[in-house]
C-alpha cells in the first residue's frame, strides 16, 4: 500500500490503519496484516527457555552483572537466580544469533555519566538490528549501590543527632 504523504490533504495512511486493527483485535484468528519484510513467511514460535539450576562458567554478561554490585536490583538472597536468569537470556540469545552485552553508562539530564536501571537497565539484547533493554529488578528492593552508600554515610552518626529528625 502507499504511504501517506502528509502534504497532501485527505490521504489514507493504511498502515497506521492495520496497526490499529491489530491492537483491537479486529483481525481474524490466525490472521496478520502488517509483516516484517524479512520474516512474512516465518512463523514465530515462542519456546520456553530453560534456565538451568547450576553453572559451570556463566556467560560473560552474567559474570558482570554478578560483579557490579552497585547496579543490583535484587536482594542478596535473590541475587543467584538472577545471575541465572542474565545467563540464560544472554546464551538464548547468542544461540539465536543475537548479541547480549551490558549498557554503557549513559549521560543523566546534567550530562554527567551516571547509571540508572529505568534509562539504562542491566543487560541489552540486540536481535536483527533492534536493541532491548532488559532490567532484572525485585519488588521492593532498591539500588544497591545508592542504598549502601547511605547506610555507610549515617552507620556511625547517633540516633538522636539532627539528622535523623
Amino acid at each position: 500500500m502507499p504511504r501517506r504523504n502528509w502534504s497532501q490533504p485527505g490521504g489514507i495512511d493504511y498502515g497506521h490503519r492495520a496497526l490499529l486493527a491489530e491492537r483491537f483485535r479486529k483481525v481474524p484468528a490466525g490472521k496478520r496484516l502488517v509483516d516484517a519484510p524479512d520474516q512474512a513467511d516465518e512463523t514465530l514460535d515462542l519456546l520456553p527457555i530453560a534456565v538451568p539450576m547450576r553453572v559451570g562458567r556463566y556467560h560473560r554478561c552474567a559474570r558482570e552483572f554478578r560483579d557490579l554490585t552497585a547496579r543490583h536490583e535484587v536482594s542478596k538472597a535473590q541475587l543467584q537466580r538472577a545471575v541465572l536468569l542474565v545467563h540464560a537470556i544472554a546464551v538464548e540469545a547468542e544461540r539465536r544469533g543475537w548479541s547480549a552485552k551490558l549498557p554503557e553508562a549513559g549521560a543523566d539530564g546534567s550530562g554527567r555519566v551516571a547509571w540508572s536501571g529505568s534509562r539504562d537497565g542491566h543487560f541489552v539484547v540486540d536481535a536483527q538490528g533492534h536493541s532491548f533493554v532488559l532490567r532484572v529488578r525485585e519488588k521492593g528492593v532498591r539500588t544497591r549501590g545508592p542504598w549502601e552508600d547511605e547506610v555507610h554515610r549515617y552507620r556511625n552518626v547517633p540516633r538522636d543527632s539532627h539528622f535523623y529528625r
